[in-house]
């Protein structure tokens, strides 16, 4: 199996195993909104990783669980049981995706539209008046063989940012744009603990720069840009530790936006919204439920990306920060301690 799938698939099974502990909690108290917010944010790293090793199946078995539970979590009161079991099947059903995929070398064949079909029709009634019955898809438990333990091998462990060029491609080509990432700077060694939380901090802010910050051909033509968007990541080290910035030269973060998207998200209301200086605006991106987009697609639109990003980042003992200007792009820039560091710095250059 590919390095990088073989990562994931290992890397996979610590993200069920936070799903099934968010479901035991669940079932004890189906109110309990930290478990739920917990839950999304898993299942949504897990998510933009299943897309970057190309596992369409988990994919979208995990954009119709991120719909449910986000309709769960909104509920006025405490749903039924017979709301949350459709999320059991779904991790049961990724379990055994995963489970077969180590030996596969890659995502079996098959197809999930039952079982997509049955969370998203919970999703929209939230009372279990589905036409199929919940039963025919029992809960699943996590295979044994998908513990971390039982797949570690002496393969070398991959660059958290290796293939994020490829993402970037793909992502361009579903979303109708021309886009290139270039990766640049020191030969940066990060520790085998750090590179999961690491790699899915930055595949989400690939995927954020690919779909909230990179304009259409004909909008950037239009803008006096040229039609291929580049972004830039570049990886350095020092004494006390790393920096990883990510820069692109797309529309950038417009601080009004933010201001909407904090009212809208109810985190703000609209005078503590217009009291924000531009920069205190752009710091909020990084905050829950906070987005500029107009409607939940498969990729973003529910504010959880880049919220992502900045607990993955800080679980590390790091920092992340955002310098942009409308219009001109956005950098962000990564600070990491020492401690995530496997080797001194070799200073030569980084490899895609």
């Amino acid at each position: 199996m590919d390095d990088l799938v073989s990562d994931f698939v290992c890397e996979a099974a610590d993200s069920l195993g936070g799903l099934q502990a968010g479901l035991a909690r669940l079932a004890v108290d189906r109110s309990d909104r930290a478990a739920m917010a917990e839950m999304l944010r898993r299942l949504h790293g897990l998510k933009g990783v299943c897309g970057f090793v190309g596992f369409a199946r988990a994919e979208a078995l995990a954009h119709a669980g991120e719909t449910l539970l986000a309709a769960i979590s909104q509920a006025a009161a405490p749903v039924s049981a017979a709301a949350v079991a459709p999320l059991a099947a779904m991790v049961g059903r990724m379990a055994d995706l995963f489970d077969r995929a180590a030996e596969a070398q890659g995502e079996p064949a098959g197809d999930d539209g039952d079982l997509v079909a049955l969370i998203e029709e919970t999703a929209v009634g939230l009372s279990g008046r589905s036409s199929r019955p919940i039963e025919a898809f029992p809960p699943a438990a996590l295979p044994s063989s998908l513990s971390a333990a039982a797949i570690v091998s002496d393969r070398r462990v991959c660059a958290p940012w290796s293939g994020l060029d490829t993402l970037a491609r793909a992502l361009g080509d579903r979303l109708g744009k021309r886009i290139e990432l270039m990766v640049g700077g020191d030969d940066v060694r990060i520790v085998q603990a750090a590179t999961p939380p690491l790699r899915t901090a930055l595949i989400a802010m690939v995927r954020n720069a690919c779909d909230h910050g990179i304009e259409t051909p004909s909008e950037r033509r239009a803008a006096g840009k040229p039609a291929r968007a580049l972004l830039r990541l570049s990886v350095h080290q020092a004494q006390d530790g790393a920096t990883i910035e990510l820069s692109d030269d797309g529309r950038g973060v417009d601080p009004a936006l933010i201001r909407e998207g904090c009212v809208a998200s109810g985190r703000l209301d609209r005078e503590g919204a217009a009291s924000l200086s531009d920069a205190e605006a752009q710091s909020l991106i990084f905050a829950s439920g906070v987005t500029t987009a107009e409607a939940v697609t498969a990729l973003s639109g529910r504010g959880l990306g880049l919220e992502l990003v900045r607990r993955e980042v800080e679980s590390l003992g790091g920092t992340v920060a955002l310098n942009s200007v409308p219009g001109q792009g956005a950098r962000f820039v990564i600070r990491l301690p020492a401690a995530v560091l496997a080797t001194p710095a070799a200073r030569s250059r980084v490899a895609a």
